[in-house]
Formats: C-alpha cells, sequence, structure tokens
C-alpha cells in the first residue's frame, strides 16, 4: 500500500510540476505553440491564426493570418486594384529573427506602394528548410490559390539540389520525362508520427520545448550550448548554411524540369549566395529572372556591417535587419524594370 501511495504521490508531484511549468512557459510568453502542423497534401504547412515567439539570433514576435501564412490577411480572392508577390523559400524568408516591419516583405510592401498604382500585397510563404523542389511543390498545393503576379524563389546553391528527398514531405520525380509530384509521404513512419503527435505540439508548450532540444542535440549543439566560450569544436552558425553535396557543373534533370513548369512570366530567383558561372548560365538559358542581391550585401559589409552578424546575441546567422533593408531595396529596384 505504501508503493502505490508512494507512485500516487510522485505522479501527483509531477503532474503538478509540468503543469506550472507549462503555464510559466506560456504566460511568461517564454516559448510559444508550434507553428507548423501536417497535412497528408502539404506534408508541413503553418498553423492560421497562431501567436508565435522565438529566441534565435534575434527575437521575434508575431504571428500567423488566418489563411495559413506569413503576413497580412491576404484572402485568395483578390480585388482588381492589388498587385501581389508571393515570396517562397527557406528560413531567411520565413523570418523568425526578427518583427515583421523589419522583413524585407513589409519593406518591399511599403516601397513598392510608392510606385505602382495599386494596394501591393507581399505574402511570405516562407518555410525552414525549404529547398527549389518544396518551394515547386508548395506552389502547386497552395499559394497558386493566391494568385499572385509575381513568385520570387529565395535559393541558394544547394537548394537547386533535388536529391534530398524527405520523409515528411511532398517531392518531384520524373515519369518519362513527365514531372510529377509523390505524396509516398504520407505512409512514412516519421509523418505519421509526427501527425498523431500534433495535438501535442499544438497544444503543449513543454513538448515544443523538448523538440526544440532534441533537434539541437541531432545538429551537435549539445556541447556548444553546455560550455558555451568554452568550447573547444566549431559551432554550426545556421544548419540551413552546412555544406550539401551539389554538382556544381551541372543542373539535374528534374532540377531543369522544375525550372520549365513554373510561370516564366511571373518568377524571378532571388540569390541567398553567388553561384558559379555556369549555373547562372544555364538557368539564363532557361529563362529565369535572377535577382542577386548578394553585391551590394558585401558593400554592406565592407562599410562595417556584417548582413549576418546579431549584435544583440553576438550571433552570426541569417539576414539582420540592415540587410532585410539592402534586400528589399535591389528586390524593388530589379521588380521596376520588369514590371
Amino acid at each position: 500500500m505504501k508503493k502505490v501511495n508512494l507512485i500516487l504521490q510522485f505522479t501527483f508531484g509531477f503532474i503538478l510540476t509540468l503543469s506550472i511549468l507549462e503555464l510559466y512557459l506560456r504566460f511568461a510568453e517564454i516559448e510559444s505553440l508550434s507553428a507548423h502542423t501536417y497535412d497528408l497534401t502539404l506534408g508541413t504547412k503553418v498553423v492560421p491564426d497562431r501567436k508565435l515567439i522565438f529566441f534565435n539570433e534575434g527575437f521575434y514576435m508575431g504571428n500567423t493570418n488566418k489563411y495559413g501564412y506569413f503576413g497580412p490577411n491576404y484572402p485568395p480572392q483578390r480585388s482588381n486594384n492589388s498587385f501581389r508577390i508571393a515570396l517562397l523559400g527557406d528560413s531567411y524568408v520565413e523570418g523568425f529573427q526578427l518583427f515583421d516591419r523589419n522583413h524585407f516583405r513589409s519593406l518591399i510592401e511599403k516601397k513598392l506602394d510608392k510606385v505602382l498604382d495599386k494596394d501591393v500585397e507581399v505574402m511570405n510563404f516562407g518555410m525552414s528548410g525549404f529547398s527549389l523542389e518544396d518551394e515547386y511543390c508548395y506552389y502547386t498545393n497552395f499559394v497558386h490559390k493566391f494568385d499572385p503576379d509575381v513568385l520570387l524563389f529565395f535559393l541558394s546553391l544547394s537548394d537547386l539540389n533535388t536529391n534530398r528527398k524527405s520523409s515528411d514531405k511532398p517531392y518531384c520525380y520524373l515519369e518519362n520525362d513527365s514531372l510529377k509530384i509523390s505524396y509516398n509521404f504520407r505512409n512514412s513512419d516519421s509523418f505519421l508520427f509526427k501527425e498523431k503527435t500534433s495535438f501535442l505540439r499544438g497544444k503543449v508548450t513543454i513538448f515544443k520545448t523538448l523538440n526544440n532540444c532534441m533537434e539541437l542535440v541531432k545538429e551537435g549543439m549539445l556541447l556548444p550550448i553546455l560550455f558555451d566560450k568554452l568550447y573547444w569544436g566549431n559551432k554550426r552558425e545556421n544548419k540551413e548554411d552546412a555544406d550539401i553535396k551539389v554538382n556544381n557543373s551541372s543542373l539535374s534533370k528534374e532540377t531543369i524540369a522544375i525550372i520549365n513548369a513554373l510561370p516564366k512570366e511571373k518568377t524571378y530567383f532571388v540569390l541567398k549566395e553567388n553561384l558559379p558561372d555556369n549555373i547562372i548560365n544555364s538557368l539564363l538559358q532557361l529563362g529565369v529572372k535572377i535577382i542577386n542581391p548578394n553585391p551590394s550585401l558585401e558593400t554592406l559589409k565592407k562599410n562595417g556591417i556584417d548582413p549576418k552578424f546579431w549584435k544583440a546575441t553576438n550571433k552570426n546567422g541569417h539576414w539582420n535587419a540592415a540587410a532585410h533593408a539592402v534586400v528589399s531595396d535591389v528586390i524593388v529596384n530589379e521588380l521596376k524594370i520588369y514590371l
């Protein structure tokens, strides 16, 4: 009987402790619920109407809109006087490092509003970890419903790689030279586990915190975080900047098929890094319009402002607020030439 009482007391105390910790994390706004959930068509998707808080290189506090992306509530049905730009990319576009008012999404919108005789609506469809293949699938299954006039795909060399097949989202393949999208992820153990536990991610902040810790451990960040300045190894600055083996000499058949499937008249590739000349030439031959903010970002760095350094946290990583301002200027100036 004593053992039973001890077990019950321990269980009650454990649940009470977790409940107090959950309330503290949520009401002190130290951590927010997950920004994402899981979908049988999209794989990962953004949870609508969710308040979010993130401490990364910088600080983000904002929310998703009711349509399941970032930015104002622009509905699928557009007005006659609107001009729409859709942003597709990875965490550089998602922007969980700074407020929306400093994000190039907001800055592009404000600057183009002064140029075009229309209501400019810039929609942020960024998703951490996305490659061109993921962006194409996301555009085909979701983004096109919002009828954008311009598509800005943010890419690095590794994002042109079509060999990063995921177990929890759609991917592209060729069948008799015809581009197809596979949804086999629906049956994967990884996706099924995430789908079954999505209610925890969406309801319990502690679960999100534990999940973040597990991801950091997987990335090899346990020792750097524990020892901080005393750590003897190399710290990874940004997992999406990690070197991924990519064929620098040519584009794959799948990548070419994806590019050819995009609506060329409205598609622009925004380069997150300088690409090899042969890759640039291949893209141009395929009719891609390229916007390259890197020369302007390099000028910013020469003037004493590192576009990836965050003074508040003393970290390097994604574009900071100064870089977002430069990127927005470059994009607006390039779009003015074409529009």
